[in-house]
Order: structure tokens, then sequence, then C-alpha cells
């Protein structure tokens, strides 16, 4: 599937939005439980065990205009999760995600990994749509550092965004820091392609985007990813 360089960005913006929930992406204001809302629930699993899985966040989505209605609590010791206040709406889909860690791979509903092919489901005022469970599995994170090619100096504020290499679709993203660094949890062990865009964070650039080794997606070097570990030094010299 092709994939636009804007809905990269949307979609880069809502994998920013796992790590802080209401930034990023259009996010609606939250409706009162008052009988004109319903509310969505499910329970979440660790795909290795089977076992219910505590701290799970999930992100409700509008999928007609990728609105981000709200975000649940942490799942609960038995991975039961809710989120009240959801205005009724046929095409609603959902994203599972590690909230404590970061560690597990985020989901899309029911067992996804792309956005694109999530499953809608609606919510009706005054309703409860409950069965929207996850099955996460543990991922691996990688991390590096963004430099200046001509003064090797840390350069902050650069969108590093993770791609999937079985589909030209996002996997993650995060904004490096003042010291350049940056580090993407919950990435896939099919491994990862990177691109480093500037001015999406707050900081104004005048730097190109740049793929990992390689000038676009499809020769952009493969990263692996093992999970449970960090696959570290992924550098990018900016120019």
């Amino acid at each position: 599937m092709h994939v636009t360089t804007a809905r990269r960005r949307t979609l880069a913006c809502l994998a920013l939005a796992l790590a802080v929930p209401l930034t990023g992406v259009a996010v609606a204001a939250p409706a009162g439980a008052d009988g004109t809302t319903g509310t969505v629930t499910g329970t979440a699993f660790a795909a290795a065990t089977g076992k219910p899985m505590k701290n799970v966040c999930v992100n409700v989505v509008e999928a007609s205009t990728n609105t981000m209605v709200g975000t649940s609590g942490p799942s609960t010791n038995k991975g039961v999760w809710s989120l009240a206040g959801v205005p009724p709406s046929s095409d609603y889909t959902a994203i599972g995600f590690d909230c404590k860690s970061g560690d597990y791979v985020p989901q899309w509903f029911s067992s996804q990994d792309f956005q694109s092919d999530a499953t809608q489901f609606a919510v009706t005022a005054g309703g409860t749509t409950a069965g929207i469970d996850f099955s996460l599995s543990m991922g691996g994170a990688v991390a590096g550092k963004v430099t200046d090619a001509a003064t090797r100096k840390p350069v902050a504020g650069i969108l590093v965004i993770a791609y999937w290499t079985t589909a030209y679709q996002v996997a993650g993203a995060v904004c490096t820091s003042p010291r350049g660094t940056y580090k993407i949890p919950g990435v896939a062990t099919t491994g990862t392609k990177l691109e480093f865009v500037p001015g999406d964070c707050g900081v104004t650039s005048t730097y190109g985007t740049a793929w990992y080794s390689g000038p676009d997606y499809s020769s952009a070097t493969f990263v692996p990813i093992t999970a449970k570990k960090t696959t570290t030094k992924i550098n990018q010299a900016m120019s």
C-alpha cells in the first residue's frame, strides 16, 4: 500500500501520541458520560502466554478523520480496560499499547499491525461496545544519536520514524533530545527502517529529510531488532 508523506507524518504523530496521548494528533474534547455517549471496553493479553496483561492503554480513534477521541487508563491486573464518554459513531477503531515500559509492540484492533487494516466498530449513545481485545507481543528497541554532518554537534528536535519492514507503514516515532539522542521502544522483531525528518518536533530546521544509510525507504538499511533488547548506535548525520 502506498502511503503519502502527509499520511506518514500523521501516523508518526499518532505513534508519538502513544507516549503522550494528547500530543501530535487531533484530539476530540472528552464528552460526559450522560447517556449521550457510549463506553468502549475490552481485555488485553500477552501474546506469549495468553494471560491477561496489565498496564495496557488504548487510544480510540475515529477512522474517517484520524481523530483520537480518548485514551483509556491502564488495564487492570485482569487485563480489563475501559473508556467512557465516547461520542456515537460507526467508524471507530483502536490501538492498544504498553503504557508502562513501552516494550510491547502496539497493536490495532483486531490483531492488526497497521491502521489501514484495523477493524472498525460502532459506539452508540448509552451503550457499551465490548470485546475490543488486544494480544501484545514483546518487541525490542532502536536507539542512536543524530548529529550535524559538518560540525558533528548533536541535533535536537528531529523526528525519527521507525517503519515496519513488512510494509511501508509507521511503527513508532520519537523526537531527538537536546543531546541528539533517541530511543524508540516497542519495535517488532521483523526489524525496522528509519527516517529522520526535520521540522516536525517544534524546532525550525534547514536540514533535509534523511534515511538511515539510503536515499529512500526501499534502499534504506535494514535494522535488526531483538525482543527485550536495544539495537544501539543507529546514528545519523544531518546535512
